[in-house]
């Protein structure tokens, strides 16, 4: 996978991560967001090895759900737990982390399956959980 393409992920997941909220937890969603962001940074060199697999079709779509299920732990939302914040809010708010992540390792899988970028900009809504 080319720099840019690692770039352009990590791009989508910061984004995703800064427009996040959770209504369990409002009052920590800065919080929130910084242990994302490093979360991400943190198997960041994971994710780009992950996309060239998936990309040589070595792995499929499970190894992706896998690896992001074994990584749950790592999210270290014990801030929350100690102000109050229930189990299960908390398990939402990693799942969510989770999702943004899969949902951007899942487009850039599926934008390099058909190698037209001229269209790309017409072909966005089409595109997984863009």
């Amino acid at each position: 996978m080319s720099k840019q393409e690692l770039n352009q992920i990590h791009l989508k997941i910061q984004f995703s991560i800064q427009n996040y909220s959770h209504s369990g937890a409002s009052g920590y969603n800065n919080e929130i967001k910084q242990e994302a962001n490093r979360f991400v940074d943190t198997i960041k060199p994971e994710i780009s090895e992950l996309i060239n697999k998936l990309k040589s079709r070595a792995v499929g779509c499970h190894v992706t759900e896998e690896f992001l299920i074994s990584k749950r732990d790592d999210i270290n939302l014990n801030f929350l737990r100690n102000v109050g914040i229930d189990n299960e809010n908390i398990e939402e708010i990693k799942n969510d982390i989770l999702r943004i992540i899969a949902g951007a390792i899942m487009n850039m899988y599926l934008e390099s399956l058909f190698g037209n970028q001229k269209s790309r900009s017409k072909v966005d809504a089409n595109i997984f959980l863009n």
